[in-house]
């Protein structure tokens, strides 16, 4: 991990680094054009075109994509911790005619724009990330992975997670902004299940 550390410009929580060794996940970055977690090979791939020049999402993306291997080793996604506190904002945001996703899903495209504006690339990218935190919950709204993906077995809890992670260890403007609560409870997640 120092030399993902020192790829990325980056520091990763030595905390968060037990969790890896605890479960002898490998970081390489043989795979020049994508960054993912390897069930498979027990493997996250995080190469240098990666890097953007966003500070916050070059730390986010490495704690997203270990936090996959994290899960994955931790069964997180089957926790029912994580099933109730998806199940608890899916409740909230869907009232009145999904109100609430409506109001969440307008508010990450109007960010966007002022980012992409503004040439803010780290509120870009935690705004990308709260729109697929939002797809997680209900893949009629955000953006980020597919509908297809999200159709998929746990995909919606583990993209959740890696969310989860993010939050934690590098904090995310947007998703606090957008709901206090879901940020403090995403934070929560984490320590419940691994403490």
């Amino acid at each position: 991990l120092l030399d993902l550390e020192k790829r990325y410009n980056i520091d990763i929580d030595r905390n968060f680094i037990s969790k890896i060794n605890d479960a002898d996940i490998r970081v390489t970055n043989y795979n020049k054009m994508s960054a993912f977690f390897s069930e498979k090979w027990n493997q996250v791939n995080l190469p240098d075109n990666c890097k953007t020049k966003s500070q916050w999402f070059n730390k986010a993306l490495a704690y997203h994509e270990i936090g996959h291997a994290i899960d994955h080793h931790n069964n997180m996604a089957k926790n029912p911790l994580t099933a109730e506190l998806m199940e608890k904002y899916r409740e909230k945001f869907s009232g009145e005619k999904d109100k609430i996703y409506k109001k969440y899903n307008n508010n990450v495209k109007v960010i966007s724009k002022h980012a992409n504006a503004k040439k803010d690339y780290d509120l870009f990218y935690e705004n990308a990330s709260a729109a697929d935190v939002l797809m997680s919950l209900n893949s009629k709204y955000g953006s980020g992975h597919s509908k297809d993906y999200f159709s998929r077995d746990l995909n919606p809890e583990k993209e959740f997670l890696a969310h989860c992670f993010e939050a934690k260890y590098c904090g995310n403007r947007v998703i606090e902004a957008i709901d206090k609560d879901l940020y403090n409870d995403m934070i929560k997640l984490i320590d419940k299940i691994l403490l």
